[in-house]
C-alpha cells in the first residue's frame, strides 16, 4: 500500500501531520485483506499552500482546520475502501461494524478478528449467512462481552439476537449477497464504543494469485 494525499491548503507541517494521523487511524488502519502487512505500507501527505499564497497557516480549532480534517478523513476512507475492495481475488467489499463494546480496544479487536477470519470471508464468498462464524471470531478476539447480549445483522437482516439464532429468509439472504458490498453489524451489548473495518471475501482466485505470485 502506497497512498499519497496532496492539498493546496496553507497549513504547517506539524498540524497537517496530526490531521493525517487522525484520518489514517479511521481509514487505512481499519482495512485488511488477509491480516498480512508489508514493509512498504505507507501513507504520506504534501501541502503546497498554493490555494492561498501569503495567507496565514490554518490553525487547529478553526472552522478551516475542521473542514480540512473532515476532507482528509473522507478522502482517506474512500481510498481505503477501494483498496479493500481490490484485494486479491475479491468479489465483494465487506464492511464490519462493531458497536456496544466496553472499550475502543475491544471494538477494534472484535471487528479486526471478524474481518480477518478466513471462515467469515469464505462464507461471504459462498453467500452463506453463517452468523456462527462471526460470533466465534468475536468470541476469540479477546473483547469482553457476554454471549447472551450479542446481536448480529448481515446485510440488514437480523440473524442473531440475545446470542441465539433468529429465523430469516434464506432466499432473501441470497438475493442480498448479490450486492457489491456486504455489511456485517455486531452489537456486543457491553458498552458504548464502536468501530468500522473494511475487508473483502476470500475466493478461489485468492489462492491462485498468491500461489503463483513469484511466477
Amino acid at each position: 500500500m502506497i497512498a499519497i494525499v496532496t492539498t493546496d491548503a496553507p497549513i504547517a507541517a506539524a498540524h497537517l501531520s496530526q490531521i493525517l494521523r487522525d484520518a489514517v487511524g479511521v481509514s487505512f488502519n481499519k482495512i485488511t485483506v488477509d491480516s498480512d502487512t508489508s514493509t512498504n505500507d505507507t501513507c504520506v501527505t504534501l501541502a503546497s499552500g498554493a490555494a492561498a499564497p501569503g495567507a496565514a497557516p490554518i490553525e487547529p480549532g478553526t472552522p478551516a482546520y475542521r473542514a480540512l480534517a473532515a476532507a482528509y478523513k473522507e478522502v482517506c476512507t474512500n481510498l481505503a475502501r477501494m483498496m479493500a475492495a481490490d484485494g486479491e481475488g475479491a468479489t465483494r467489499l465487506v464492511t464490519v461494524h462493531v458497536a456496544g463494546a466496553a472499550t475502543d480496544a475491544d471494538a477494534d479487536a472484535a471487528a479486526r478478528t471478524i474481518a480477518n477470519s478466513p471462515l467469515v470471508k469464505t462464507a461471504i464468498y459462498g453467500h452463506d449467512a453463517n452468523w456462527g462464524r462471526i460470533a466465534a471470531a468475536a468470541g476469540r478476539s479477546g473483547a469482553a462481552f457476554r454471549q447472551e447480549d450479542v446481536s448480529i445483522d448481515i446485510m440488514g437482516m437480523p440473524v442473531c439476537r440475545g446470542g441465539l439464532t433468529v429465523a430469516f429468509d434464506e432466499e432473501e439472504a441470497l438475493r442480498r449477497f448479490e450486492a457489491p458490498e456486504i455489511a456485517i453489524d455486531v452489537n456486543l451489548g457491553a458498552g458504548t464504543c464502536e468501530t468500522t473495518m473494511w475487508t473483502c471475501d476470500f475466493s478461489h482466485d485468492y489462492v491462485t494469485i498468491n500461489g503463483d505470485y513469484r511466477t
